[in-house]
């Protein structure tokens, strides 16, 4: 469900909600697939123009807070993903499947 008009905030003008102050590129990545360390920046189209909201921007910053504060040993690391991806391929590879 989309917010109520009064709170549409341009793309361009939430920049100015973000300390440092992101240019409105930085805030397109955020709000694109991959986000900003996998947490998006909820965003929305009317028209030719992309709004998001100040929920949407508190939203951003306290799953950003939240992923900040997981301790290290629950994160995984390349090196360590790459390993399991290896592993599942090679028990796949022993069941039989080829790819």
């Amino acid at each position: 469900m989309l917010p109520h008009p009064d709170e549409y905030v341009p793309l361009y003008e939430a920049c100015d909600l973000f300390p440092g102050k992101p240019c409105r590129r930085t805030l397109q990545m955020w709000a694109s697939q991959k986000g900003c360390k996998g947490v998006r920046l909820q965003t929305f189209r009317s028209g030719w123009r992309v709004f998001t909201t100040r929920a949407a921007v508190a939203e951003f910053h306290r799953a950003l807070n939240e992923l900040a504060n997981t301790p290290a040993a629950e994160v995984e690391t390349p090196k360590e993903k790459a390993r399991r991806r290896e592993a599942t391929y090679a028990r796949l590879r022993a069941a039989g499947y080829k790819f």
